[in-house]
């Protein structure tokens, strides 16, 4: 792991580290809007964003279905739009786009459900959301746990990380012992209609030839931007021995991941610095990254710490061990 704290980070506070690494992110914002004063429109930023993605993966879809492009072309492509609108769930479950508009909000709320398909709706998720940045790394992070969080890599979290249905079976049952409050029956309410079509598309594209399109369109896209979300966050994310906000993330990129990266928005690069600042839209996050990164490797912040793969999470080797 990359840990290159300066001798005057050695000497701050837990509080000091977060309010210094906070007050440069926003400096970075700030100089960044200076420069471009078309990222204040913030609201049609994010819709012109939700709809060109939309836009993107039906255009992908069409082309597919008339023989102009390959499958494996529409499949990626829109793998990349998918993840852009996944991004901008994020943000919408953050109040970013239209905060005091509901029409146009729920509105992109629902059109980046049914884009993706493979998720529960963005309604249900800002519940367990709030609560993952509250408790995150803990054992009611259901958020994260749900994905794998802390569990030993094996067999069991592989499928937890390459399958929602997994993620499900595997582990809904047991948080809903663990964690009080949720339900198991509540995310399954949050999931439908959608994702038992996405299901069905999945298992009858084989038999039905007409649900071809729709499954290298909608639903091999979002299997694999899923997936590589769901690896990438559940190994950004430290579990269990979690204390502060400083405990709670690491910059996850080492070279060999950058496929993963490619179809989750380079969120192990970027979400660490979510977890300090959180009413920022993703298109900043990115934009800011390169000022962002050398301010959390100085103060403390871990980077690519691939050990967390063989310590279950855990911030430390003791803690993995006992």
């Amino acid at each position: 792991m990359a840990m290159t704290m300066t001798p005057e980070a050695d000497s701050l506070s837990k509080e000091e580290t977060a309010g210094r690494i906070r007050a440069h992110i926003r400096r970075a914002e700030a100089g960044l809007v200076e420069r471009f004063p078309v990222l204040v429109h913030q609201d049609g930023i994010g819709a012109s964003l939700c709809v060109a993605s939309m836009a993107g993966m039906v255009t992908l879809g069409w082309l597919y279905a008339l023989g102009y492009v390959p499958a494996l072309v529409c499949v990626l492509g829109n793998a990349l739009f998918a993840s852009v609108l996944h991004e901008i769930e994020h943000d919408l479950i953050h109040k970013l786009y239209f905060p005091r508009s509901r029409l146009p909000h729920n509105a992109m709320m629902f059109f980046v459900w049914l884009f993706r398909g493979n998720v529960p709706h963005g309604w249900y998720r800002r519940a367990i959301h709030f609560h993952h940045h509250q408790a995150s790394g803990t054992a009611s992070d259901i958020e994260e746990r749900l994905l794998g969080l802390g569990m030993p890599w094996g067999f069991r979290r592989w499928l937890v990380a390459l399958d929602p249905s997994a993620a499900y079976l595997l582990n809904a049952r047991r948080l809903e012992r663990e964690v009080p409050g949720f339900s198991r029956w509540a995310l399954v309410r949050a999931s439908l209609p959608i994702y038992p079509l996405f299901l069905f598309v999945l298992a009858g594209f084989w038999f039905v030839p007409s649900l071809k399109v729709l499954a290298v369109a909608w639903v091999f896209p979002n299997v694999i931007r899923q997936a590589c979300l769901q690896i990438i966050t559940s190994n950004v994310h430290y579990y269990g021995d979690v204390h502060d906000v400083t405990e709670e993330t690491q910059i996850l990129r080492p070279f060999y991941l950058w496929p993963l990266q490619l179809f989750c928005f380079n969120f192990g690069t970027t979400h660490g610095f979510h977890h300090y600042v959180v009413d920022q839209p993703f298109y900043i996050r990115q934009m800011i990254a390169p000022q962002v990164l050398p301010c959390l490797r100085a103060l403390g912040m871990r980077e690519s710490d691939t050990g967390t793969f063989v310590r279950a999470n855990r911030f430390t080797q003791a803690s993995a061990a006992r």
